[in-house]
């Protein structure tokens, strides 16, 4: 399971990753995703089981921005060896892939 902490993207979008949850059952909040400016919203995501390695999640509902694209839709969460993370979403039926760095 993954350790409980937060992550900024690494990339341009202004976005931050928490896991609050390291033991939990399918449904149970596993975590959540902000973005900033411009997007400006966030998402809950609930565990949904564990497959190759990554965290599987659903996307709570959200009808703010651009969060309303993501919502009710699937995740995929990698924790690297080198503490960063990856973030995999589906997005209007393509898969969009965003990195993070662990935060002290």
């Amino acid at each position: 399971m993954a350790e409980a902490g937060r992550w900024r993207g690494a990339g341009l979008i202004s976005a931050q990753l928490e896991i609050v949850a390291t033991t939990v059952r399918p449904g149970d909040v596993l975590g959540r995703l902000r973005y900033g400016a411009p997007r400006d919203c966030q998402v809950e995501l609930r565990y949904a089981g564990r497959a190759a390695g990554a965290l599987n999640a659903w996307v709570g509902a959200n009808d703010r921005g651009y969060c309303r694209q993501l919502s009710d839709g699937q995740a995929s969460l990698r924790i690297r060896d080198d503490g960063s993370a990856e973030l995999a979403l589906v997005v209007k039926g393509q898969r969009d892939t965003t990195l993070f760095e662990r935060m002290p």
